[in-house]
This record gives structure tokens, sequence and C-alpha cells, in this order.
């Protein structure tokens, strides 16, 4: 009687145990991680590709597409992504793919603009403002699989000109695995999807 009802728990237990097993290791087999560079660029203004000095919260030089911007200005970029790996999940379940964005924006002004100057931005379906002096962090931002449009407009009652940055933008096919390179942004161990904070 013991042994009839050993086997099924037994085997219950082995089935569960494949299942978590599963779970953990085809995400990293099949993790996947691209950087938009403009040559995604599918609409709106092209970017330039620049380096991104190192900075209080980057220890490192990062890649990153620019847009020359002015007082009253605005700048809309889509970008079409590319197809990344397929998890086995995905293909059994024919779930579709799950893409989250990490990098940040920023203003470099040519000179020193009016302390109300803002910049305004937009990616994908999270927006914000910020004052200059500023930037803004993504971390595992979900995102559409086909394309991610950016859009920026610089608010300032006076002349104000510069460089806006796109710092580091990395889509990954869903896998997360803790802080990636979009983590260096920040401070938090657990940081939200978007956040702001002084340069």
């Amino acid at each position: 009687m013991g042994t009839a009802v050993a086997l099924p728990v037994s085997v219950v237990v082995v089935a569960v145990g494949g299942v978590i097993t599963f779970g953990m290791v085809d995400p990293l087999v099949n993790s996947d991680t691209k950087t938009i560079t403009s040559a995604w660029l599918s609409a709106g203004a092209m970017p330039s590709q620049v380096s991104a000095p190192e900075s209080a919260h980057r220890a490192y030089t990062s890649k990153a597409l620019a847009y020359r911007l002015s007082a009253g200005k605005s700048v809309v970029s889509i970008f079409t992504l590319p197809h990344l790996k397929k998890t086995w999940a995905e293909r059994f379940f024919h779930t579709g793919p799950k893409y989250v964005f990490d990098g940040g924006i920023d203003f470099q002004p040519d000179r020193t603009c009016a302390s109300e100057a803002r910049l305004t931005w937009r990616l994908h379906d999270k927006s914000g403002r910020f004052p200059l002096t500023h930037e803004v962090g993504f971390y595992k931002l979900n995102v559409p699989a086909d394309t991610i449009t950016l859009t920026a407009r610089l608010d300032a009652l006076g002349p104000c000109t510069g460089v806006l940055r796109l710092i580091d933008p990395e889509v990954t096919n869903g896998f997360v695995s803790g802080p990636g390179s979009g983590a260096s942004l920040y401070t938090a161990k657990s940081p939200p999807e978007v956040e702001t904070s002084h340069k």
C-alpha cells in the first residue's frame, strides 16, 4: 500500500523538479541581448552614434545615440527591433516574445541654459520631464517586440541648445537574472523600471 502511494508521489516530485529545472535552464540557454543602433531607425530623426564618457553613475565609457536639440524643438525616432532568440517555453506555449529595455536619457547643453529648462520625454508607454541637471534611467522596462518609439522635446524660455543622448540602449528577450548592463545607472539594488536622478 505504501509503495503504491509513494510511486505517484515520486512521479509528481520528479515532474515538478523537471519543470522548475527547465524553467531555470531555458532562459539561460536562450538569453539574447542586442544594443540599439542608428541602423535600426525605421522612421523619424536619425541619431548619430557617440561615446558617453564616464559619469557619477557610470564607471565606464558607454555608447549612445545622440540628437542635436534646441529650445522648443522635438525629436521622434521609431526603431524596428530585431528578432531575438525564442525560449522553448515560448515555442511550446505559443506565447509572444517578451522584450525588456535597459538604458538612459540625458541632455548635455552646449552652454548654461536657464534653470527652468526641462526635457520632456516618452519611450513606448512611459513618459516624464526632468531638469537638465538630471538624467533618466530605464531598468528592465517592458517594450513591444516589434518597434519602440522615442520622443523628446526641449522646453526652455531662453536660448538653449545641446545634445540629447540615449545611453546604452539595449533590448533583451525577457531574460532577467538580476541587474544587467543598465543597472550601472542606479545605486539601488532593486530599482524601478524608470528612475530620474541627479547627474
